[in-house]
């Protein structure tokens, strides 16, 4: 697969001892891999998200908005990332209307919706591995990612007490992001081809719909 990377934003130059986390603004044509564990009652556990392109492999989180949440804790990116408006959006009127932009979580390849209070995960693409009953939602990705380095690592997730957590998914806890992207902009989504399907060892799997729970 060939992957095109172009650099419009810039990498802000503040000392590195002095600045815990860089940003920049990519555009890039890749695939986007969200894994689901599954459980021995029948449902499956939401795990990590991932973006493949430029032959790397990164953490990937799927709303535009968590770019602004970073902002909060690390003002300094602000110069990296441009106008703050591009990354916020209605969440509503995008969740019904599936415009999927600013959120690939309201995609129809990887739909989160709640019904009669069960949470559901719809894909028009799952995948599965020989051997294995685990799922994969992916698909290809062409649009706008804001890709970030930290020297100290940002925590994401919930730090749980022991026990505090719900049973029904194994807890990752706290975890931490050195190098990972998060959405800004969603130009086209698209089928995984044949090529890609075999280069990931995927087989479809005819699954449409399933239930899944989260471990926060």
């Amino acid at each position: 697969m060939k992957v095109y990377l172009t650099l419009i934003g810039v990498v802000v130059t503040t000392n590195f001892s002095a600045q815990s986390l860089f940003a920049k603004v990519e555009f890039v044509e890749g695939i986007v891999i969200s894994k689901f564990l599954y459980h021995e009652f029948g449902f499956y556990c939401a795990r990590e998200t991932q973006i493949l392109y430029n032959s790397d492999t990164v953490l990937f989180h799927e709303e535009s908005s968590f770019n602004l949440d970073l902002l909060k804790q690390h003002p300094i990116i602000k110069e990296s990332l441009g106008n703050i408006a591009d990354y916020d959006y209605k969440y509503m009127v995008n969740y019904f209307h599936k415009i999927y932009k600013k959120n690939l979580t309201f995609s129809d390849y990887c739909l989160r919706v709640h019904e009669s209070g069960v949470p559901l995960v719809k894909s028009l693409s799952f995948y599965y591995k020989r051997g294995s009953y685990d799922l994969y939602a992916a698909y290809q990705f062409k649009g706008l990612i804001v890709s970030y380095t930290s020297n100290t690592g940002i925590k994401y997730g919930t730090e749980l007490d022991e026990g505090e957590h719900d049973c029904l998914c194994p807890p990752r806890s706290t975890y931490v992001w050195k190098n990972f992207a998060v959405l800004k902009e969603a130009i086209e989504l698209k089928p995984l081809t044949d090529k890609q399907i075999k280069e990931n060892s995927f087989i479809k799997s005819g699954v449409r719909v399933i239930e899944v729970f989260y471990d926060h």
